[in-house]
């Protein structure tokens, strides 16, 4: 064969080949743009769920915060009931006591030996 037919040969083919392989580095090229792009949406989209859940957590946390005030109120007021109830029991207690020790002393008039 000719030298220069070989040459020709040898030159088209390897353009060709370089040709593929700027070919092929420009797909791969735009493949990761796409898949960069794409993952930043899908971030971007993940940012707004997370401040949407972020959102609802702070309106939660306000209930619960709110939630606990009307505990805390209940707990004073039950606490309040429970010292009057208390009071009362005790007022009644001691009147009952006295009534009985008035209806004693009316019965017996000279208590027990053992009494004193």
């Amino acid at each position: 064969m000719n030298t220069a037919i070989t040459t020709t040969l040898i030159s088209v083919l390897g353009a060709g080949l370089f040709g593929m392989f700027f070919v092929l580095f420009r797909n791969l090229f735009m493949l990761f743009r796409n898949l960069s792009n794409t993952m930043t949406a899908g971030f971007a989209a993940l940012d707004v769920k997370f401040g949407q859940l972020e959102d609802r957590f702070g309106r939660l946390e306000d209930r619960f915060g709110r939630l606990e005030d009307k505990v805390h109120g209940l707990v004073g007021e039950v606490h309040a009931l429970e010292i009057k109830f208390t009071e009362k029991f005790t007022a009644e207690l001691r009147a009952h006591g006295e009534r009985l020790a008035g209806i004693e002393a009316k019965l017996e008039p000279d208590p027990p030996a053992e009494a004193a």
